[in-house]
């Protein structure tokens, strides 16, 4: 997986300096959010910086124009906020479009919800198709799709071109990541890192939560080879420690830091060198070997200091501490 950041993490910040940002900090990707950053007016004059990439688009718009609103006014602004999204992707270069399937209302009859979403969602994918992009359905705190297995089942019924958006921290209050995992082989078309405290029941920066990181990236990572994106947002005291704390947690996440310090610790044959007598001069002798060498040495320095009357009964070296 590679490691990505939504651009939320950088607050008030312009976009320009946003992306100079998430590749300063370390972030190969950046996950751009329509109605902040982008818009339909504005997506054509983006600059992307080279070595950045757009792997996905976000909004939070989703919330005000539910996908199934039992008010047909408000469905319609949310179709036609999906479809803006996905065109803006295409423009982008972004692959998948993440997008919240509706919410869950008291006194609804819910197959009618699901339902709703469905169709909504269906219009969306016809435009997606044609130009080329990924729809990601997020599993969100909207209290429906709440088992990974009815989620599995509602994005098969969606047909081609649809996925999963799978965010790690939003399932901790819901489930258990590992089995949304498994559930979503092969379905997950987009990633969302979030840590989640059970304790607090609270979202909390990177490896400072219960998320089973290990566990979750060894299930996804061989079959899934897109971004991982982190979802979190800026300090109050600094608006670039979030990204930077974040970039180095994915380090540790992800693994890449420690296949750094295993290369870093592998051992290295010996340069050759010019001089002849440089093996008997320098330490380069392997570990096992130089070990040997030094312990002759000094049983060999320790013998001629007992000649010499320096280690007699009961002295330091009389008692054996050079004996090897």
């Amino acid at each position: 997986m590679k490691s990505g950041v939504n651009a939320w993490i950088f607050g008030s910040m312009s976009l320009e300096d946003k992306l100079r940002a998430a590749l300063e900090v370390g972030f190969s990707g950046i996950e751009l959010n329509y109605g902040d950053d982008v818009t339909a007016e504005n997506v054509g004059k983006v600059e992307r910086p080279s070595g950045l990439e757009f792997p996905s688009l976000c909004t939070g718009l989703f919330w005000k124009y539910p996908l199934n609103s039992p008010d047909e006014a408000v469905r319609e602004k949310g179709i036609a906020l999906g479809i803006d999204m996905v065109r803006a992707a295409a423009e982008l270069g972004a692959k998948t479009v993440l997008v919240v399937p509706g919410v869950n209302y008291s006194g609804a009859d819910y197959r009618s919800l699901i339902r709703l979403s469905s169709d909504s969602l269906k219009r969306i994918g016809a435009v997606a198709r044609d130009e080329g992009v990924k729809v990601g359905v997020e599993e969100v705190w909207n209290k429906m799709l709440y088992s990974p297995a009815e989620f599995s089942d509602f994005l098969e019924g969606l047909g081609e071109g649809f996925g999963a958006y799978f965010d790690v921290g939003n399932v901790m209050e819901i489930g258990y990541p590992l089995q949304w995992a498994r559930e979503l082989r092969g379905k997950i078309v987009g990633v969302h890192f979030k840590d989640y405290d059970l304790g607090k029941r609270q979202f909390v920066p990177l490896l400072q939560g219960d998320v089973p990181w290990k566990e979750v990236v060894d299930e996804i990572s061989p079959w899934y080879t897109g971004y991982a994106v982190v979802e979190q947002g800026p300090y109050k005291g600094d608006r670039l420690q979030a990204a930077r704390d974040a970039a180095s947690a994915m380090k540790v996440i992800l693994g890449t830091r420690r296949a750094e310090r295993a290369d870093a610790g592998r051992w290295r044959a010996p340069q050759k060198r010019a001089d002849p007598q440089a093996r008997t001069t320098h330490n380069c002798w392997p570990r096992p070997v130089r070990d040997r060498l030094i312990a002759r040495a000094l049983v060999c320095r320790a013998r001629t200091r007992s000649e010499r009357g320096w280690g007699g009964r009961g002295g330091f070296l009389s008692q054996g501490y050079y004996r090897v």
